[in-house]
């Protein structure tokens, strides 16, 4: 009987140890729910702290984007249009298309760039011939996110 008796008490103490072994083993990590709403903390902090900084150097890209691409059609397109051409000035920028292999004279922002020349052309770009304009991301003409081919693109 007292065997019995320590087998059932040995059995107990196995028992007792195995649960408080699955115990400690269930504590030693992170639940994948406990992950991904940790995840969402950061991404929304990261959000937060960098996403104005983000958005700020989309829209300086685009700036300098549309600031290439007026000075293209008036330092590049409109010189070679003028050696095949004896005219002063193209009658649309569409003619300056196929100069730098495009389909259309947009900007970055979607709207078509302006070709200034001859009686509308500004004193700072008459020594280009030409002047080209995008109107920015206001696309709005004559106010001061204006990308010209003849003056340095703002700094902000």
């Amino acid at each position: 009987m007292l065997n019995l008796l320590r087998r059932i008490q040995k059995r107990a103490e196995n028992v007792r140890d195995e649960k408080r072994r699955r115990g400690r083993r269930g504590q030693r990590g992170m639940t994948l729910i406990e992950i991904m709403l940790v995840l969402a903390i950061l991404a929304t902090v990261m959000g937060v702290l960098f996403g104005p900084t983000l958005i700020g150097m989309f829209s300086e890209s685009k700036d300098k984007a549309a600031k290439i691409l007026v000075e293209k059609y008036a330092m590049q397109a409109y010189v070679q249009w003028q050696t095949n051409n004896d005219d002063d000035c193209p009658g649309t920028i569409d003619e300056l298309n196929r100069y730098l292999g495009r389909e259309d004279a947009k900007d970055p922002f979607g709207k078509t760039l302006i070709m200034l020349c001859g009686d509308n052309l500004p004193p700072e770009a008459e020594a280009h011939g030409i002047g080209i304009l995008s109107m920015g991301k206001d696309k709005k003409q004559g106010t001061k996110d204006d990308i010209m081919s003849w003056k340095k693109l703002n700094k902000k």
